[in-house]
């Protein structure tokens, strides 16, 4: 079961700066977290879909290839940047799933230059 969807943006833009322009379209509150890499953002917030809250990660995309060969490119090569969200108590990965697509729809509402 997954513990957490992922959002891949296309940037090219600081990731402080993707950070603030992330919390005020979402609605977030950023919340210091000793253990976090230095080029890495956490928030908490409402969940949209579900009762309760929610975990937000901004960090660099790590998933991506830099140059990845013409026969194996992907979507996410491209993304400079990937928001992890994580439903707080919730289990169920279908509910999960159906909070980060409603996050998803709000960036791109808010953000439609990002890709």
């Amino acid at each position: 079961m997954s513990s957490d969807d992922n959002i891949f943006l296309a940037t090219r833009k600081p990731l402080r700066e993707v950070a603030g322009w992330l919390a005020e379209a979402l609605s977030l509150e950023p919340v210091e977290n000793p253990d976090l890499k230095d080029d890495a953002f956490l928030f908490r917030g409402r969940a949209r879909s579900v009762s309760g809250d929610l975990f937000v990660v901004l960090e660099p995309n790590v998933y991506g290839e830099a140059d990845p060969e013409p026969e194996d490119v992907s979507a996410i090569d491209r993304s400079d940047a990937v928001v992890g969200i994580r439903c707080v108590g919730t289990k169920d990965e279908e509910l999960q799933a159906h909070e980060a697509r409603a996050l998803y729809e709000e960036l791109v509402g808010a953000r439609p230059d990002v890709a």
